[in-house]
């Protein structure tokens, strides 16, 4: 029997490039400092990698999702412009004036979208890849730096604290190199600075290139909301595939290149990370699990702790290691009959492989990677396929105020005033117009929304707006007056208006002055 048949599995890339977080901004005040990166080559070329989701909220300024500011050849973002398009570019100078070079691409909001902008400096070649496509492409020579005088390189925003992003980001990198879609997270050996937004807690995002470049954590938030395993990689074998092809190649040990190697740990027991890597440790630079925690030799840091059998691992690497093994103090120190099978490990990888999210009908609580398997609920409905809409509900594009004595429909209320949805400035209409308008908008991609009648506005005013005791104004009102579709019956010129404050007073207006609108729609 061959004591080694048994012993290291290297596990594939699939099981790293999984995000357990990303983070939420309000695209009011959030975002990531990065500062001055370093090492930066100006005369080499400049990426920019981002996973991101936006919201649908469109800002009159546009919003910055990734920003790289140094100088030379430019600043380089990926950004959205104010009707929702994506944006990768450069800014420039050529002596008189500064002007902008763009790559636009139509999204839509509440979509993971995996984005790559490269801007080649030798020859002003530029490229704007969406989910493994080129979806743009042009020439624009390089002229001069732009001066912006070292400016800190953010997420989510402009380094001039503006153009706010709104949305969730799950992954950055910038590369001093040509970028192209690639199925790993891992991050480019010529990277600046590489963020996976896994750390779950702190104001801290880790930087994993090895650069140090880590960023600050200003508003934004963590949350579960993630892109999908392999969701913009449709020709990426799965997890399973991948690991039972790993078994079958019965692997003992591998060469690590210079640079950023994954593998996993297959030994049958654990051991201190500082003990399993003693024999090269003049050669690591880093070793990250996939939890953020981390190793670093140069400071005596352990992080991680130990290595846990059928857990994966990615390590940084100074220079080139062939032959790389942790599991020679396992078998040189047990008998052959004690050495655990790539089967056995197999067993116990699988059985952490499953859908990690608690908010899923198939959330297992003892699965630590998650395999793109989670299954959810229709809108309303609980997993067995019962209603469970209620007032105060945030469902079927607004936020429930009434549920008929059925129990399966009702009406819902718009959670924020009309002008949020069309930009309007005052948000005031006369009666003509709110009644046109209201029929022509989509909110939450709904488009039946109406004008509520005056019965309709008391009930909202009752069940969720300030006369409720259980969802005091839960729907945001701002103590205005709000237009009803009900008529004054003795005066046509006129309709009922509620104000939407504490006092919850009511009367006629003229249907040609002013009033807040605030739609609903059945379910």
């Amino acid at each position: 029997m061959k004591k080694l048949l048994y012993i290291l599995l290297f596990v594939p890339v699939a099981l790293f490039g999984q995000d357990n977080y990303s983070l939420s901004f309000d695209g009011v005040n959030d975002y990531v400092e990065l500062g001055i990166l370093s090492p930066f080559n100006q005369n080499e070329s400049l990426s920019l990698e981002v996973k991101f989701k936006w919201s649908g909220v469109l800002d009159s300024q546009g919003q910055y999702i990734l920003q790289f500011a140094q100088n030379g050849p430019g600043n380089i973002t990926i950004s959205m412009d104010n009707n929702g398009q994506l944006k990768g570019g450069i800014l420039q100078c050529n002596c008189e004036a500064d002007y902008a070079s763009y790559l636009y691409y139509q999204i839509e909001p509440n979509e993971w979208y995996h984005v790559i902008y490269s801007y080649e400096t030798s020859n002003g070649d530029s490229k704007l890849w969406v989910n493994n496509n080129l979806v743009g492409e042009g020439n624009y020579p390089f002229n001069s730096y732009y001066n912006i005088n070292n400016s800190p390189s953010r997420v989510g925003n402009y380094h001039f604290n503006s153009y706010h992003f709104n949305g969730n980001i799950a992954y950055a990198q910038i590369v001093n190199d040509v970028l192209q879609p690639s199925p790993s997270s891992s991050p480019h050996e010529n990277a600046i600075g590489c963020w996976d937004f896994n750390e779950g807690s702190g104001t801290t995002l880790v930087d994993l290139s090895g650069n140090g470049n880590h960023g600050v954590i200003n508003g934004a938030i963590y949350s579960d909301d993630v892109p999908e395993q392999n969701s913009d990689d449709s020709n990426e074998v799965s997890i399973i595939d991948q690991l039972n092809q790993s078994f079958d190649a019965w692997n003992v040990s591998i060469d690590l290149s210079s640079g950023w190697n994954m593998f996993g740990y297959g030994c049958p027991s654990s051991i201190d990370v500082a003990d399993g890597l003693s024999n090269h440790t003049e050669s690591i630079a880093i070793v990250k699990d996939n939890n953020g925690n981390v190793y670093m030799q140069e400071f005596s840091f352990n992080g991680i702790g130990d290595f846990t059998p059928g857990f994966g691992y990615q390590i940084k690497v100074t220079e080139a290691i062939e032959g790389f093994s942790l599991c020679d103090w396992y078998v040189n120190d047990i008998p052959e009959d004690n050495i655990v099978s790539l089967q056995d490990s197999l067993v116990l990888i699988n059985s952490q492989i499953g859908c990690t999210d608690s908010l899923a009908c198939n959330y297992y609580t003892n699965k630590l990677f998650d395999d793109g398997s989670c299954e959810y609920p229709n809108e309303g409905y609980d997993c067995d396929g019962d209603f469970i809409a209620q007032i105060g509900d945030a469902s079927f594009g607004g936020i429930v105020f009434y549920v008929d004595e059925t129990g399966q429909h009702g009406l819902v209320v718009a959670p924020e005033d009309l002008h949020s949805y069309n930009d309007d400035v005052d948000g005031f209409y006369n009666w003509y117009e709110a009644t046109e308008i209201v029929v022509e908008i989509e909110v939450n991609y709904y488009d039946d929304w109406r004008l509520p009648s005056q019965d309709e506005f008391d009930i909202i005013y009752n069940e969720i707006g300030y006369g409720s005791e259980d969802f005091y104004n839960l729907a945001g009102f701002d103590g205005h007056n709000y237009w009803t579709s009900t008529i004054n019956p003795n005066d046509s010129s006129s309709a009922w208006q509620i104000a939407m404050s504490q006092s919850g007073l009511g009367g006629y207006n003229f249907l040609i002055n002013g009033g807040r609108v605030r739609p609903i729609r059945s379910f």
